[in-house]
């Protein structure tokens, strides 16, 4: 990048040696940010000293902060919730998007926490920061299975055979992810949005597009008959599933064109880049889904009673077919990052004394 002269016209740049930053030139590439000059963290020091470095200025710490203070709001959200709906089988989706949720925040805070100790160190948390990202898809998928768009309405297997199938996609795609990453970090980011986009699709597009538009009054189609939510129900999910779209497609253009730290050199290094505008709309739209979700266990709550649902043709939740596929899930992504931290370590250089 500096070979093309992005940096070329930028100001120099001054480390600062109170909080232990220097420049881009003093860590590995894989740890630059695109038009990010200053505030990079010094590699190989104790583990306390990246801990401490979140309550400092450096150029991870607002990337920290943006998604660790969401996972304190909604852990203690769906803790809440747990104990509003207790532990009753219409609420298991519910609960199994909010512990994907919660384990995607909590893993990419750790990964921009630890990220600078080594060059193994950064590509690791971030696999692992990737692998939530998958596993927060399969959190995200229950419920849209079992809530809204159930998958034998569009094909032939159960809901525990698509979610299985879902979650083995999910790792097969993050494999391919790491493997695009020998080229540049950019494309396994590119491919892996792609890879989750054509999987949801393939499995829920169909439903999607049938369920919100129709409900929203954009088509004349009826909406399918599935968690029998309410008309008005109905329009607000809908209002919810596309302000979530809204706030994604924000968080990707600020992700993608790197505004505003492009413009202005050393201005946003440490807050105020678009990394952090970045999680902060991927938040926004994490709350969109809860309340969206919410709004359908409200309504099928006022159809359990006595342990069952009055209405018979509600398909059945267990703890295996909602929480199991999502452990499922963190099993295989997890294990893939573990044969690609084995690559890793085998392709290390061994320190000489």
């Amino acid at each position: 990048m500096e070979a093309n002269g992005q940096y070329a016209n930028s100001k120099p740049c001054h480390k600062n040696e109170k909080h232990g930053c220097g420049c881009r030139e003093d860590v590995p590439e894989v740890m630059h940010r695109p038009y990010v000059q200053t505030g990079y963290r010094r590699i190989d020091q104790p583990l306390y000293y990246y801990v401490k470095s979140v309550f400092q200025r450096n150029n991870e710490a607002g990337n920290f902060w943006t998604h660790f203070l969401p996972f304190l709001y909604f852990a203690q959200r769906y803790i809440r919730m747990y104990f509003i709906y207790g532990n009753v089988p219409y609420a298991l989706p519910f609960y199994a998007h909010g512990i994907g949720t919660c384990y995607l925040l909590l893993c990419s805070s750790f990964a921009h926490m630890l990220s600078a100790r080594s060059k193994t160190s950064c590509q690791c948390a971030f696999a692992i920061d990737f692998a939530a990202i998958y596993t927060y898809g399969v959190g995200m998928k229950v419920p849209l299975e079992f809530y809204l768009c159930p998958t034998q309405h569009y094909w032939d297997v159960s809901s525990s055979v698509a979610l299985t199938i879902f979650a083995v996609y999910c790792a097969c795609a993050l494999a391919a992810s790491f493997y695009a990453s020998e080229n540049s970090w950019k494309s396994a980011i590119a491919l892996s949005i792609g890879l989750y986009v054509v999987g949801t699709a393939i499995l829920y597009g169909s439903c999607m597009l049938r369920y919100f538009i129709s409900d929203a009054g954009f088509t004349s189609v009826e909406p399918m008959d599935t968690y029998h939510v309410s008309q008005a129900v109905g329009h607000h999910l809908s209002l919810h599933f596309f302000e979530q779209l809204l706030y994604l497609t924000i968080g990707l253009v600020f992700q993608a064109s790197n505004i505003p730290e492009r413009f202005s050199s050393r201005t946003f290094d440490i807050f105020g880049n678009s990394h952090q505008f970045f999680h902060l709309a991927t938040a926004m739209a994490m709350y969109a889904q809860s309340l969206m979700l919410e709004l359908v266990v409200i309504e099928i709550k006022g159809k359990y009673h006595g342990g069952h649902f009055l209405n018979d043709e509600l398909i059945s939740m267990s703890l295996g077919e909602t929480i199991g596929q999502f452990l499922l899930s963190i099993v295989l992504t997890h294990f893939v990052v573990y044969l690609y931290w084995l690559y890793l370590r085998k392709g290390e250089k061994p320190k000489t004394s």
